[in-house]
């Protein structure tokens, strides 16, 4: 399982090397529901894998407080997400001063609980919003099934800002 991810990661940034990508950084507040009950404050990677953003490769370390109340390192995650369809002109376009374009979008990933049990993730990024350098993300939800592909609980990340380097 290790491997394959490695693997496909490995993969991923090969391919993207043969075009120009942009890495970054970025912050979030999410919650679980479900087996994995916890708010989190995550610190995020990530890794813009087209010259469009339109394909996100992120790297996620939530910190918070599961339904013990206990705080500490609460899940890491790797998703990919795509954005196929862009939209200039939008609903959202009063939320900014600079232009800034609108692209729904699906992900998919690998979630580790705080004992690095293996989930699998399906996120909807349904406002997403970016100009040359920021992304900015509200209220996507997302479901988790366990290793066996049982649906275990469901999730939202609230808020989400990313900063790239090199945007154009």
């Amino acid at each position: 399982m290790k491997k394959r991810l490695l693997s496909l990661l490995l993969v991923l940034l090969t391919l993207s090397s043969l075009h120009a990508f942009s890495l970054g950084y970025g912050i979030s507040t999410s919650g679980l529901s479900g087996k994995l009950e916890s708010a989190s404050v995550n610190i995020k990677g990530v890794a813009d894998l087209s010259t469009s953003k339109q394909l996100l490769l992120t790297a996620n370390a939530g910190f918070g407080n599961d339904k013990s109340l206990t705080i500490g390192l609460n899940s890491l995650d790797l998703k990919l997400s795509a954005y196929p369809i862009v939209f200039s002109n939008h609903i959202f376009e009063f939320m900014f001063i600079n232009n800034m374009a609108y692209a729904p979008g699906l992900g998919a990933g690998v979630l580790w609980d705080r004992s690095f049990e293996p989930y699998w993730t399906i996120s909807f990024d349904l406002v997403h919003l970016y100009d040359t350098q920021y992304v900015y993300d509200f209220f996507s939800p997302m479901v988790y099934f366990d290793k066996n592909f049982n649906y275990a609980g469901w999730g939202i990340e609230l808020f989400n800002m990313t900063f790239l380097f090199g945007g154009r």
